[in-house]
């Protein structure tokens, strides 16, 4: 008989428990997230706090926990921080939220990435009442992040790591909806770097720190964009120098004093010691009280920021080596040229910054002669873009005045057209007469007056301006004639092969005003007579001239006439 081995199946009972509450552990961050996101204050508050016990559990487990679990987690995350309100509550929620990198061991960094990509696709969809809100959860965020690269000892491993971190969420170059997320992270940048350190910084690590936006502003197009990200980033780092102190108080009394001198480099400090201190050391008192305060509150509670120690010739080397780096440009590339001249000027002990001379009259400021300049710049402006106003409204005039001329005198030839219709049928229309004599003098001064002159008539000008329609195409205006009122542009041939009467052949002439008119008269002289065809019907013929405003040139007209 067969024996079972019990104690293996025992095991084997052991081990597939295990597995199958380790897979629940691994599935249960969509329960946390769905219970997040919820409608109810309490069950949120207890989501959060059994969160952290997990995370624990996770580590303990040797499992890490992957982007794509940790992304659903931060959805539930986000909305938790969406649902809460009143302001004490926001920071308590944020500053929970935000502590939760500390309940992992290897995947610090990784969730501060997946909460920036999630802030980096929500951010255009917060409203306005919100926002506020937001800024504060992404400064306490970053905040913590940086005390994880401290407790590290500010390593280059996780300061690099920290670096690709920014450049692929918030300081990424492809367009996106969240530049006010990363105009905000420029805002707080060294602030929250100067709290967490305390001024226990190396200038190696502040430089490498300054890499990822280097390579931002080296890549903008919009001048607004990179002044702003250069006064954030790198004017923050001069002015928090003793140069830009000395100056302010300089400038402070050198200002109250009335400008004597016209420069400020002609004053001279002078240290005087008090004794009576007893308000300043009233101020000190509150400020050392208790724990480190890292935000401002109501009340005495100040923030002390430490200065920040860094090397101005190595920072000025920096910007010269990645000014010509990946997507430079002019703009760019300007901004960071008065950078280094400004580096290099902190190198030197020299304030770079500021108002440093006022041109004085007699000790006193010439204020009319300040305005009048300002006016006449303003003015200068102005006339500038009057000029060009004019212009504009001078071509319309123009072209409306042209517009005017063309039906003008489209009018008046039509009316004249219909006028000589109206003659032909009254003659048409009358009866006949009792009188031979005075019947056939009638009629050849009724056929004087419809028979249109030909081009060796007198009334050349005429012949030219009665056409039945006139319309303008890219090539110029084209004129119709009518071949039964119009004889125009026709040549007289007797054919002798037809009864000997004379029939009228029509020849189509096209004037160009580039021919000269000796050709156009030779053409008109050497044409050959055309057979005529009695069945053949008259047809319309086009003329072309080419001045828009009358049939043919006037140089055509005078010329003609004088040889006619």
């Amino acid at each position: 008989m067969a024996v079972l081995d019990t104690k293996n199946a025992r095991e084997n009972m052991k081990h597939e428990k295990k597995t199958a509450k380790a897979v629940q552990m691994h599935t249960d961050y969509i329960k946390y997230a769905r219970s997040l996101a919820g409608n109810d204050k309490e069950d949120r508050d207890r989501a959060l706090q059994r969160l952290g016990k997990w995370l624990k559990k996770i580590e303990k487990s040797n499992y890490s926990l992957q982007e794509d679990e940790l992304l659903v987690l931060w959805k539930g995350l986000f909305y938790s921080m969406w649902m809460s309100d009143k302001l004490l509550i926001q920071e308590e929620c944020a500053e929970n939220i935000a502590h939760l990198i500390h309940k992992l061991q290897d995947n610090q960094l990784i969730f501060f990435k997946c909460g920036l990509k999630t802030l980096c696709n929500e951010w255009f969809g917060i409203d306005q009442l919100r926002l506020d809100k937001f800024m504060m959860f992404a400064r306490r965020l970053m905040r913590q992040a940086l005390v994880v690269i401290r407790n590290n000892e500010w390593k280059f491993e996780y300061v690099k790591q920290f670096q690709d971190i920014l450049n692929e969420t918030v300081l990424n170059p492809q367009p996106g909806g969240f530049l006010g997320l990363t105009m905000h992270i420029s805002d707080i940048y060294w602030e929250e770097i100067s709290k967490i350190s305390q001024g226990k910084i190396t200038q190696k690590t502040i430089n490498e720190l300054l890499l990822p936006f280097l390579h931002y502003i080296v890549a903008l197009d919009n001048a607004c964009d990179i002044q702003n990200f250069s006064e954030n980033i790198f004017r923050y780092l001069i002015k928090q120098t003793d140069l830009h102190l000395e100056y302010e108080e300089k400038f402070a009394a050198w200002r109250n004093m009335g400008y004597p001198g016209g420069d400020i480099r002609k004053l001279q400090k002078q240290v005087v010691d008090d004794d009576d201190d007893e308000d300043d050391d009233a101020t000190d008192k509150d400020v050392s009280l208790g724990e480190q305060v890292l935000d401002p509150r109501a009340g005495s509670v100040h923030v002390t920021l430490p200065q920040l120690h860094f090397n101005a010739n190595q920072i000025a080397s920096l910007l010269e080596k990645y000014k010509y780096g990946k997507g430079s440009n002019k703009k760019s590339r300007a901004y960071i040229n008065k950078l280094i001249e400004n580096f290099k000027l902190v190198a030197k002990n020299i304030y770079p910054y500021g108002i440093k001379k006022v041109n004085l009259d007699d000790g006193k400021l010439d204020i009319k002669k300040a305005t009048k300049e300002l006016m006449g710049k303003f003015e200068v402006k102005n006339k500038r873009k009057n000029r060009k106003r004019k212009r504009k409204d001078n071509d319309d005039v123009v072209a409306d005045k042209q517009d005017e001329v063309n039906i003008h005198t489209k009018t008046v030839k039509c009316e004249e057209v219909t006028a000589n219709k109206s003659k032909k049928k009254k003659i048409q229309d009358a009866g006949p007469l009792s009188n031979n004599t005075k019947r056939k003098s009638d009629e050849d001064l009724a056929l004087q007056q419809t028979k249109k002159p030909n081009l060796n008539s007198s009334n050349f000008e005429e012949v030219l301006n009665n056409f039945e329609m006139a319309f303008t195409r890219n090539s110029g205006v084209w004129h119709v004639y009518s071949a039964d009122d119009i004889e125009c542009s026709n040549i007289t041939v007797d054919n002798h092969s037809n009864g000997g009467s004379s029939k009228k052949v029509k020849i189509d002439l096209k004037m160009n005003q580039s021919q000269e008119i000796d050709e156009h008269e030779a053409q008109l002289r050497s044409s050959p007579a055309i057979p005529f065809d009695a069945n053949r019907k008259p047809r319309k013929t086009l003329l072309k001239p080419n001045a828009a405003s009358s049939p043919i040139s006037a140089i055509y007209r005078k010329q003609l006439l004088e040889e006619w």
